[in-house]
């Protein structure tokens, strides 16, 4: 009977933990977070690590599943694309956003010049085709002794927002 109760009961906890991952809202503060557990991990795993990001069950996919992280180089290339590896190991540096905003360009130079900070930009929602206002997290991260940029964005955010929650963070917008 006791282990009957007890089964019970640690069915219900595990239930409730996996429903709360399920129920998981993407916040700028777990943006940014998550960026800089990835970096974290990168110097510790190097390259290794970068299966750890595309990991679709992995710790760097959350909010939902529409959290993720990408990495590209200071090039311009894209290394690591979990949601659009299509996009890896093509030259993204002359991306632009619909009003010509070169935001991977943006991104390298905010990173060459702060480490890290916040760049906004249009780019389509997943499941749409018209672009949305996006707001992005980069962070410089040393992979085997080469540089790259971590990045993790979140729609529908605006300036005012990150500003307010981050007011030392730099910040580059269209």
């Amino acid at each position: 009977m006791v282990r009957k109760v007890l089964l019970c009961l640690a069915c219900a906890v595990l239930i409730v933990s996996v429903s709360r991952c399920f129920a998981e809202e993407m916040t700028l503060t777990m943006v940014k977070q998550k960026v800089n557990d990835a970096v974290r991990m990168l110097a510790t795993d190097g390259k290794e690590g970068f299966a750890k990001i595309k990991d679709p069950d992995g710790e760097f996919r959350f909010g939902n599943g529409r959290g993720y992280i990408w990495i590209h180089d200071l090039q311009g290339w894209m290394i690591v694309h979990p949601t659009q590896p299509h996009l890896e190991g093509t030259m993204t540096i002359d991306m632009q956003d619909s009003r010509g905003f070169r935001f991977i360009a943006a991104m390298n130079k905010l990173v060459a010049e702060h480490e890290q900070g916040w760049v906004a930009y249009l780019w389509p929602k997943p499941g749409r085709q018209d672009e949305a206002y996006k707001v992005a997290f980069v962070k410089k991260a040393m992979v085997d002794g080469e540089p790259y940029v971590v990045g993790c964005g979140m729609y529908d955010v605006g300036i005012a927002e990150v500003k307010q929650q981050f007011p030392n963070d730099a910040l580059v917008k269209f």
